[in-house]
């Protein structure tokens, strides 16, 4: 049997949903075409949207309120506004196109595009979650503050790899 090294994580949600479609719910990834070409459409529109743009602003943001010494000279207001504002346009159109006026992607009932949908948004949230800590926990601050000796490459030999 040939083996797949799948890195896409909707390729594999895709293909676990499909080969135990027997054992799953239809609303996870409907038998309809229809339906599942509506999924298929959000997961790939996704990944180079609000994953993206939600990713983004979690780790600029991130790397801003945390200013780990080799990593916050590659963050700058501008890039953290673009990313924002990228992330704000992502959110728009997954309103406007993806929801409408249903309560979840595809209608009522939950599928692999609101999981996939959830994950991003989570991110956000822990973010939000972060800068809170920040702001009213000085142990969090220190403890923040001792993680500067984590492993992580200087902006300037990231970009020349």
């Amino acid at each position: 049997a040939q083996t797949s090294s799948w890195s896409h994580n909707t390729a594999i949600l895709q293909y676990l949903a499909q080969k135990y479609s027997s054992s799953v719910a239809d609303h996870w990834y409907a038998a309809d075409l229809q339906q599942r070409a509506c999924v298929d459409e959000y997961l790939s529109w996704q990944h180079m949207n609000l994953r993206l743009h939600g990713t983004k602003v979690f780790l600029f943001k991130c790397v801003s309120v945390i200013r780990f010494s080799t990593l916050s000279s590659c963050t700058t207001k501008e890039k953290v506004d673009a990313a924002v504002k990228d992330l704000n346009q992502s959110l728009k159109l997954l309103e406007d196109k993806f929801l409408q006026s249903k309560p979840l992607i595809i209608g009522v009932q939950i599928s692999l595009a609101n999981l996939v949908a959830t994950v991003v948004l989570m991110q956000v949230i822990l973010l939000l979650f972060l800068l809170l800590l920040l702001l009213v926990s000085k142990h969090f601050i220190a403890l923040v503050k001792r993680l500067k000796f984590l492993p992580i490459p200087p902006c300037k030999t990231a970009r020349a790899q």
